[in-house]
């Protein structure tokens, strides 16, 4: 399924295989609304010459993406691969990216940075939406980050997170459900604490922690990147780093995450699978969607897959 879906996908194919990789694995973990079904509502709102590359400016370290117009998820693996050939050639790479629409999970695209021996940092902003530590107005947006870093003969050390209670999906979940939230999760429009996903006005940090990593978020993929909430989509941020020649980056962080398994902890990346030779995908899975998604998978894209189901 994961050929299928990159073969229908116009552009580098590389970020297409990675698109599907995630997509695929979205779906698998219960999340098909950040996989299958986010990658059709892409494709469908997408621009007629959605992966050119007009909105892209390279130099030496660093890369713009506008992504207007574009399929939010190609738009990121686009980044993320410039970011990475940056850092190959200079130990550093940086990427930021205004107008993304929907991407999904950042993990994959993290991770795949850290499978070219790097270590990777992806993050994104959103319009306002979360409240800030001890507040009960909208000041940031959920503003996901990720990081992943090569191991030793492991996957690599994926670490990716949201800064507020829920992201925006979790909630679409409730409400669809018509559940309650967890208590502490949100805020109604009168500032008081709600637990009916329909009332929410704003959600509220995970902690002080997150709050500030929120904030850092919004500073780095927002300020940095050019894009401001009221402007409408996303800004993102991404950065690739490659260590010293003579540093055996992926031993030092197995020394870590030895560490950290000895001390009690488990180490997070062990549920983002890539296709390499060390975790190839389980290609049996069946995956729910009809003829319908893959037509209207086809009509966003410029190049349209020949393969019958």
């Amino acid at each position: 399924m994961t050929e299928r879906i990159a073969a229908t996908l116009s552009g580098d194919a590389a970020d297409a295989a990675l698109v599907s990789v995630a997509a695929v694995w979205a779906n698998l973990s219960g999340w098909p609304a950040l996989g299958t079904d986010l990658l059709a509502r892409e494709m469908a709102h997408s621009g007629t010459d959605a992966h050119s590359h007009n909105g892209t400016r390279i130099s030496a370290t660093t890369c713009t993406v506008d992504a207007n117009g574009q399929v939010g998820p190609m738009a990121l693996a686009t980044a993320c691969r410039l970011a990475g050939d940056c850092a190959a050639n200079t130990g550093v790479g940086l990427t930021t990216l205004t107008g993304l629409t929907g991407t999904g999970r950042l993990a994959p695209y993290a991770a795949s940075l850290a499978a070219r021996g790097l270590i990777g940092i992806v993050a994104l902003q959103s319009p306002p939406v979360v409240a800030p530590f001890g507040g009960s107005g909208r000041a940031i947006g959920t503003n996901p980050l990720a990081f992943a870093a090569p191991r030793g003969s492991e996957k690599a050390l994926v670490v990716d997170l949201a800064t507020a209670s829920m992201s925006l999906a979790e909630l679409a979940r409730y409400t669809g459900s018509g559940t309650e939230l967890p208590v502490g999760m949100a805020l109604d429009a009168d500032g008081a604490p709600t637990r009916v996903a329909e009332d929410v006005f704003a959600l509220l940090p995970d902690g002080l922690t997150s709050s500030l990593i929120g904030l850092l978020v919004e500073t780095l993929a927002g300020a940095l990147s050019g894009q401001q909430s009221a402007e409408g989509g996303r800004g993102g941020f991404v950065l690739a780093l490659a260590p010293p020649d003579h540093h055996d980056l992926a031993a030092r962080i197995e020394e870590i995450a030895h560490r950290w398994n000895g001390a009690g902890g488990h180490v997070p990346g062990e549920s983002v699978p890539l296709p390499t030779d060390n975790e190839p995908f389980d290609r049996t899975v069946q995956i729910d969607v009809d003829e319908d998604w893959w037509q209207g998978l086809a009509a966003g894209s410029k190049t349209k897959t020949e393969e019958s189901v």
